[in-house]
């Protein structure tokens, strides 16, 4: 009997031992299937946040976890960087874990006396135990937390090992995904590189072709290069020569001009002589006007603008222009009989005047033609003036060129601005007019615009802003003759014409002391400042200009009027003398009834 018992209780404890067995292989084949599961799932993901949400999903779902994350440690408090729970009640620890004690770097169960996890009011949910696991990846400090609402530190600690086999697959396709995104970026910097060097070698080709052509179009660029500094020194040159000569004639033009205003004056209008004494007025008048127009297309323009009246510059730049039109165009103008003020420079308005109509002589060609230059106050509409850079809202003067020429076709209307573009033969011109005439108006706020269409014919306008005249140091001549008293010192080095202006002062009731030498004028100044009244002087001198003498007078007395006269000048213009210190300015030659006004109006300004 104590046999069979014995052999009873042997065959218990194997039976025993066998279930044994079988529960742990069982376990075994279940955790190997799970493990299957979770790896079929990570290995679809594409990239390392989807990875480790379907790592965290299935751990939870398959072996019953309320609560699976993802994240690192700080000091002792774990922060989930991704979480999944299968029950709404554990979303209240996404704020993460604190625990009394924690050692990196293996796993540990911890049940809840071990950590501290906020609630959220009205959530009676709490874990109870929790358990890390360590994350092999490249990030270091990352681990998976596992937490149930029961205290299961047995079950969880039996899920160590399946989890450590799970984060360590999670690892290895992480890297894996990381391997692959190298490779992926290499190949696509590969191919970029591919592209690159392509486009290097095309724009290289590119380059090359540029290159030839450029050598190609080097002499003529060279010789169109050439043409233009010489007919830049040339105008110089004949700018400083007129400049000089100019100075001069004014001069001689002065003495005819005082001399006969002299005569005329003694004389009445019945005397035999008084009309011949006219006749050499208005010829001296010509003679005047003449100079300043050779002057004013013979040197280059002055940077300074000023304030002038419109048409009378229009129709001198016409009457220059009708010089070189062809006999068979047609030029007429069409302007206001009235002084219509511009704040601009007067060469360069002549200097369109001239571009746009040369441009228009060469257009019409040997069929020649018409060409109108007209001009009229506009207000341009919002439309236009939005669409022109640099305009402003307000009235404008159009200067408008209407030619019947062949007109422009639209793919040359876009470029007819361009530097050296030109539909012109060879030789015929280098393409700069047209663009000089766009940088004048750009450069005084105005606007161009162009309409035209092959066989029909070109109208360029012109849109100038309207100014008003400054007031200052007018010289306007009226009827009869100002005069006064006083003594006036006269400086000029020129005799003739220092006899004349002294002889037209003492006319209008002056006294005068007068001096060819800047210096010993400005010494008698010095010692009899008092008894003098007024300074008129010459610019152009040789010991000591003009502007040098007006500083120095001013030194001594600075309320002393003072008429600074020139012929010629390029150091200062007439409008910029008041900066200077001066009271009014004249322009060689000048009428009596011009130096009677000045000298009367800066007087009068310092009473």
């Amino acid at each position: 009997m104590t046999d069979r018992n014995e052999k009873i209780l042997e065959l218990q404890e194997e039976i025993e031992l066998l279930e044994a067995e079988n529960e742990a292989l069982a376990k075994r084949a279940e955790d190997i299937f799970l493990l299957g599961l979770i790896s079929e799932a990570i290995g679809g993901s594409a990239d390392e946040d989807g990875l480790i949400g379907e790592m965290l999903e299935r751990i939870s779902i398959l072996k019953d976890i309320p609560y699976a994350a993802f994240g690192s440690f700080t000091g002792k408090q774990f922060l989930p960087r991704k979480s999944y729970s299968i029950s709404a009640d554990f979303e209240i620890f996404e704020d993460g874990f604190t625990f009394s004690s924690f050692t990196p770097g293996r796993p540990a169960v911890y049940v809840h006396s071990e950590f501290e996890a906020e609630t959220k009011p009205g959530i009676n949910m709490f874990p109870q135990s929790v358990c890390i696991i360590p994350f092999d990846w490249q990030v270091e400090n990352t681990f998976i937390l596992l937490a149930s609402g029961k205290n299961e530190k047995p079950r969880l600690e039996m899920l160590v090992p399946l989890v450590e086999r799970v984060s360590y697959l999670g690892a290895a396709h992480l890297k894996l995904i990381s391997a692959l995104a190298g490779l992926k970026a290499f190949n696509e910097e590969l191919d970029q590189r591919v592209v690159q060097r392509t486009r290097d070698l095309e724009e290289a080709n590119t380059q090359i072709k540029v290159e030839m052509d450029a050598r190609l179009k080097a002499e003529k660029t060279a010789r169109v290069l050439e043409t233009q500094i010489a007919q830049t020194q040339k105008m110089e040159a004949l700018g400083t020569l007129a400049g000089g000569i100019a100075h001069d004639f004014n001069n001689i033009l002065a003495a005819i001009m005082g001399y006969a205003d002299l005569a005329r004056i003694e004389m009445s209008e019945d005397d035999s002589g008084y009309g011949s004494i006219q006749m050499i007025t208005g010829a001296a008048e010509r003679a005047k006007d003449m100079v300043r127009q050779i002057l004013t297309f013979s040197r280059k323009a002055e940077a300074s603008k000023v304030a002038f009246d419109l048409p009378k510059v229009l129709t001198e730049a016409v009457s220059f222009l009708r010089v070189t039109t062809p006999i068979n165009v047609n030029l007429s103008l069409d302007v206001p009989d009235a002084e219509l003020t511009v704040h601009a420079n007067p060469t360069q308005i002549q200097q369109i005047v001239l571009n746009v109509g040369t441009n228009a002589f060469h257009a019409m060609g040997s069929e020649g033609g018409e060409l109108c230059i007209s001009m009229e106050t506009v207000q341009p509409d919002a439309l236009f003036v939005a669409a022109k850079e640099g305009m402003g809202d307000g009235e404008y003067y159009r200067v408008r060129f209407t030619d019947t020429g062949p007109g422009i076709e639209k793919g040359a209307l876009d470029r007819i601005f361009e530097p050296f573009f030109t539909t012109k033969a060879k030789g015929e011109g280098t393409g700069m007019g047209l663009s000089v005439v766009h940088g004048i108006v750009s450069s005084i706020g105005g606007a161009i615009d162009v309409q035209s269409e092959a066989g029909k014919g070109t109208v360029f306008d012109v849109y100038l802003p309207i100014s008003q005249p400054k007031k200052r140091g007018s010289v306007s001549v009226r009827e009869g003759l100002k005069t006064g008293s006083g003594l006036v010192l006269l400086i000029d080095d020129d005799h003739m014409l220092l006899e004349v202006e002294e002889s037209m002062i003492t006319s209008l009731g002056y006294d005068c002391v007068k001096f060819t030498s800047s210096p010993e004028a400005l010494e008698y100044f010095r010692e009899n400042s008092h008894k003098i009244d007024i300074v008129v002087t010459d610019q152009v001198m040789p010991e000591m200009t003009g502007l040098e003498l007006l500083a120095k007078l001013l030194e001594v007395k600075p309320e002393l009027p003072v008429v600074l006269c020139s012929g010629y000048s390029e150091v200062v213009q007439f409008d910029e003398i008041y900066d200077y210190g001066a009271k009014a300015g004249l322009a060689k030659p000048f009428r009596l009834g011009d130096l009677a006004e000045v000298l009367a109006a800066a007087l009068d300004s310092v009473v």
